[in-house]
């Protein structure tokens, strides 16, 4: 009950804040219609009366006649392009505001997940059993245990658009490349559990979650002009914060639904992974937690940008839950040095972030600011990288993203449901 009390008060602010940006819209659109009509009426645009700025009072005038010139002189350019300016950022809140209307008025649920994809047999060894090697496995704070906890197993949360998640080449490749036994699923996507679900190969899947904003996210990509830097308080910068709605309420729903399957089966898991559906890994890929998560010391994080974070289960607040500081924040100078560390030199970094919105490291790893985490790392994995104009990969690399379009000479083009068809 409070949480729906909070989504209809979220919504109830949302649809004020709509309702006033469409008024103030109204009233710059009025002024913009009569400045055109204004122009109309003389035989200009509003394009040629702001270029005629530029290119100076005397050259606006034509050989056949002075009343075009007089009119572009008379009128002040500048305030059109106010006008301008002011109704594209009205426009762009209102975009906001409908992408926060749709996260609240769809919230997520869980879909029911067949017996057959959700079995409860353990994949992985008990705290209890020994590996290859005679040793005892460790449980999930690091000692030899003996209270029955399943030490190895490792929480593997899909989250993002399904986008090609079923597509039979990227199943194959978790199935290949990426599962180990101790391996268990939660899928927090965009669309509920698919009918066509013969395809899904993955096992075992403990929970599909589904809701939130539906597709992609294009509202308040930062666009020629640069309109988000007005958005951050002085010497401040963070221009993916348009990205919130598709990152953090997903990783903070499968943090929920990992602490949920711990709870109902008196469990605690060793690992957590984070990965996107449309992900292909080309290259066998070892064991997590042993292989990187515990090869380091505790309050390190593992991540590639925003596509894939590796901690252990001790750490999984800061990969799951402290994106949504970090994608609703603008970060100052200190707070980028802590994130990035030696990325940050030379300092013209920070400042193009200010000026160009050229982050000076992948925002993701403001989750070190915002949180306990000493460090973060890169995963030690390569994408495969494309050229312009290259159908096929131009390096070989170790996973790379299945999307229904690739490019070509920097145009997006369908892609057909074909190997090899992918995009870094």
């Amino acid at each position: 009950r409070d949480l729906e009390w909070k989504v209809k008060m979220v919504t109830a602010v949302a649809s004020r804040e709509k309702a006033k940006l469409q008024a103030m819209l109204h009233e710059k659109g009025i002024k913009y219609r009569s400045v055109r009509e204004a122009l109309k009426s003389t035989g200009l645009s509003v394009a040629s009366s702001v270029s005629s700025r530029a290119r100076g009072p005397g050259s606006s005038r034509s050989s056949s006649g002075e009343g075009e010139g007089e009119a572009a002189d008379c009128l002040d350019s500048e305030v059109v392009h106010q006008l301008q300016h002011e109704i594209g950022e009205l426009q762009r809140r209102m975009n906001d505001q409908k992408t926060t209307i749709r996260s609240f008025n769809n919230p997520y649920q869980r879909s029911p997940v067949p017996p057959e994809f959700a079995d409860t047999t353990t994949m992985g060894m008990t705290s209890n059993s020994s590996n290859s090697n005679g040793k005892r496995d460790i449980d999930s704070k690091g000692t030899d245990g003996s209270k029955g906890t399943d030490g190895n197993l490792t929480a593997v949360c899909i989250a993002g658009a399904l986008r090609t998640f079923l597509q039979a080449e990227v199943q194959k490749s978790f199935v290949e490349m990426l599962h180990h036994p101790g391996y268990e699923y939660f899928v927090v996507t965009d669309v509920p559990w698919p009918k066509d679900h013969e395809s899904l190969a993955i096992r075992p899947i403990r929970s599909w979650v589904y809701g939130g904003v539906q597709g992609e996210i294009d509202s308040g990509r930062p666009g020629p002009r640069m309109d988000e830097l007005s958005t951050c308080p002085n010497r401040t910068c963070n221009s993916h914060r348009y990205l919130y709605p598709a990152i953090a309420p997903r990783l903070k729903e499968c943090y929920r639904e990992i602490q949920r399957e711990e709870g109902r089966r008196g469990i605690r898991y060793l690992t957590v992974f984070k990965i996107r559906p449309d992900h292909i890994v080309t290259r066998r890929i070892g064991p997590l937690g042993p292989t990187i998560a515990y090869a380091h010391p505790a309050k390190t994080v593992h991540i590639y940008d925003d596509q894939m974070a590796l901690a252990r289960r001790e750490d999984a607040a800061v990969i799951f839950l402290a994106p949504t500081v970090a994608y609703t924040s603008c970060a100052d100078y200190s707070q980028w040095q802590l994130a990035c560390g030696e990325l940050m030199v030379p300092r013209d970094r920070f400042e193009r972030c200010i000026t160009d919105l050229e982050e000076p490291c992948e925002p993701m790893r403001l989750i070190v600011p915002f949180s306990n985490a000493e460090r973060v790392l890169a995963l030690p994995w390569h994408p495969r990288q494309w050229a312009p104009g290259h159908r096929g990969p131009t390096t070989a690399g170790d996973w790379c993203l299945k999307r229904p379009l690739y490019t070509v000479d920097d145009q997006m083009s369908p892609c057909r449901e074909e190997s090899g068809c992918m995009a870094c």
